[in-house]
C-alpha cells in the first residue's frame, strides 16, 4: 500500500492509497471546515456592524453640515429631508451602526422651545464619543441648560397659578397651627391634621409644628387640593 504525505498549515499528513479513498475524506473534512469558520466569521461581522450601541444621553454638535432624516433608512441615498448646519446641539437618545454608518437618534431644539426627535448621519463608522471630524460630545450643553430653565420658569408660573386657585378654592377653611406634642395628642375626634408634606408647598411644619382643620372640611380640601394638583400636572410643560 502507497502512502503519499500532504502537509497542510505547516502539519504534515500521511494518505494511504486504496480503494477506500479514505485520503480524500479527510481533505475534504479539512477543506469544508475551513470554509464554515469563514462563513460564521462574516455572519457575526454583519451582526456587528448593525448593533446599538447602549448608551443614551449627553449632547453632540455639529463640526460640519451633516444630512438630516426622518428615519434610519437602509439605503440613505437621496433619501435626506435636510442639511444641518454646523454648531448645531442635538440631545443624543440612542446610536446604532449599520453597513459601516453611523445614526444618531437625536432630540433637535426648535426656535419656539418645542423638542423633536429625527435622525442625524454620519457616514462612517465611528464612536462619536471619541474625537472626529463630524460631531463634539459633552455630557452638557449650555443650549439646552438654558432650555430647561426656561421651561421651569414656565412650570413655576404654571404652579404659582394652581396654589392660587388652590387657595382660593378652600378660602372658606379654618386652618390652625398646633405646637408640641402636648397639643397634638389634645386634637378632638372632630379635627384633622394636615399631612406633614404639605400641600402646593403651603402648611409645610416646621420643627414641632402642625396644622389641622375641622374633620367636616377635610373631603372638601382634599377634593380641591386632587382638583388643582391634576390641572398643574396637565398643563405643565415636560422637557422632552
Amino acid at each position: 500500500m502507497d502512502k503519499d504525505k500532504i502537509v497542510v498549515n505547516g502539519d504534515t499528513y500521511v494518505k494511504e492509497n486504496s480503494s477506500g479513498g479514505c485520503g480524500c475524506g479527510t481533505i475534504i473534512f479539512i477543506i469544508a471546515g475551513f470554509a464554515v469558520l469563514s462563513i460564521l466569521s462574516m455572519i457575526f461581522s454583519g451582526i456587528r456592524s448593525c448593533a446599538s450601541d447602549t448608551f443614551g444621553g449627553g449632547y453632540v454638535t455639529t463640526l460640519q453640515k451633516l444630512d438630516e432624516y426622518a428615519k434610519i433608512e437602509s439605503s440613505p441615498l437621496n433619501k435626506e429631508i435636510a442639511k444641518i448646519p454646523t454648531d448645531t446641539v442635538f440631545y443624543v437618545k440612542q446610536v446604532s451602526h449599520k453597513n459601516r454608518l453611523t445614526w444618531i437618534t437625536a432630540l433637535k431644539l426648535n426656535k419656539d422651545d418645542t423638542v423633536e426627535k429625527t435622525y442625524i448621519l454620519i457616514p462612517k463608522n465611528i464612536d462619536i464619543r471619541e474625537k472626529n471630524n463630524y460631531v463634539s460630545f459633552n455630557e452638557n450643553s449650555r443650549t439646552w441648560n438654558a432650555y430647561y430653565s426656561r421651561i421651569d420658569e414656565k412650570n413655576k408660573r404654571i404652579f404659582e397659578k394652581c396654589k392660587k386657585e388652590f387657595l382660593s378654592s378652600i378660602a372658606d377653611i379654618s386652618i390652625s397651627k398646633g405646637h408640641g406634642n402636648v397639643e397634638r395628642a389634645s386634637i378632638k375626634s372632630d379635627e384633622w391634621i394636615l399631612d406633614s408634606e404639605g400641600y402646593f408647598g403651603l402648611y409645610l411644619p416646621q420643627k414641632d409644628e402642625f396644622y389641622y382643620i375641622k374633620t367636616k372640611d377635610q373631603s372638601h380640601f382634599l377634593e380641591e387640593y386632587k382638583k388643582y394638583t391634576k390641572k398643574y400636572n396637565k398643563e405643565k410643560i415636560s422637557y422632552f
